[in-house]
């Protein structure tokens, strides 16, 4: 059976791409390009939870007025075997002067993340700073346990 040289030529072309697109591929995955949130392999679970973010509504209040604020604590390292996000609690406070009030945060088996939202109000006008710390009670271990607060200013009118 003869095979024509444009066949062969089109075989060669079509080895050449796979092999070439196999080296690149295998070259991203060894150097992390496609490389996945990290996941530890430990007996026990290590995460590195952190405040990413909060938004207050509304943006400039008044005095008086109630104050939603959705705080959104996540973590970037979760084990390969437990939740993404571990059961823990964080703590909130309206300004260095005002008490502390807990939120407790569920495992969570789908995200790495906990979203309360909480309510408040200012009784005097002025510069605020609203403060939280995610694993408030220590119960998580953690790579970095020096990034769990995050403090915001609100100026209340």
């Amino acid at each position: 059976m003869l095979i024509s040289f444009a066949y062969r030529q089109r075989i060669m072309w079509t080895f050449l791409i796979v092999t070439t697109l196999f080296a690149i591929f295998a070259t991203a995955s060894v150097h992390g390009v496609f490389a996945a949130p990290t996941v530890q392999q430990s007996a026990s679970p290590i995460y590195d939870l952190y405040v990413w973010r909060f938004s207050f509504l509304p943006a400039k209040p008044a005095v008086g007025q109630q104050i939603t604020a959705n705080i959104m604590v996540t973590t970037n390292a979760y084990p390969s075997n437990g939740p993404y996000f571990p059961a823990s609690h964080l703590r909130w406070r309206k300004g260095i002067n005002f008490p502390w009030h807990e939120v407790a945060c569920p495992a969570d088996y789908h995200y790495a993340t906990c979203t309360p939202t909480v309510t408040f109000s200012y009784s005097n006008p002025g510069r605020h700073i609203f403060e939280v710390q995610a694993d408030s009670r220590k119960e998580v271990a953690e790579t970095n346990e020096t990034n769990n607060i995050l403090y915001w200013i609100i100026n209340v009118k």
